[in-house]
């Protein structure tokens, strides 16, 4: 194995694809059109969610530092943040799992789309899924190449 082949930075930064589960069956759940629910991802080690991370840091530092108080809910809402920054795409999101309605016509991918679906405890499931699979760098190991 060539060690150089660890470097997950270029994968990272080209996104990966989740295939969406049903939280409970774990079965590929499918869209209106009959296909499969993803969601482009990039990795936690590309350019994207490396800055967004470290400016959640240093907003975290700034607020410390300025004597005001820890927030769980501010927390949450820049991991979600993040999280919206690494996702590039999606398909068969519906507009529902983003506003909390039951409207079942498809969502318009916006990173603001993005943070919206990641905030909403209705589908937290959804944001679990996301976010694993983020965190997973098997998801960004580079192709072996073949001899």
């Amino acid at each position: 194995m060539s060690l150089a082949s660890l470097n997950f930075a270029t994968a990272a930064n080209e996104g990966r694809v989740l295939t969406v589960l049903h939280p409970i069956e774990r079965t590929t759940l499918l869209g209106a059109d009959g296909k499969p629910v993803t969601i482009t991802l990039l990795g936690k080690d590309s350019d994207a969610f490396v800055a967004a991370e470290n400016a959640a840091r240093n907003r975290a530092v700034e607020q410390v530092t300025s004597g005001a108080k820890f927030s769980a809910a501010a927390s949450d809402e820049e991991a979600a943040s993040s999280l919206a920054r690494a996702t590039t795409g999606w398909s068969g999101v519906v507009q529902g799992w983003i506003d909390g309605t039951d409207d079942e016509t498809p969502a318009k991918f916006s990173v603001e789309n993005a943070r919206k679906l990641y905030l909403n405890r209705g589908v937290k499931w959804l944001r679990d899924q996301a976010d694993r699979f983020v965190g997973d760098r098997a998801n960004f190991l580079p192709a072996s190449p073949t001899n």
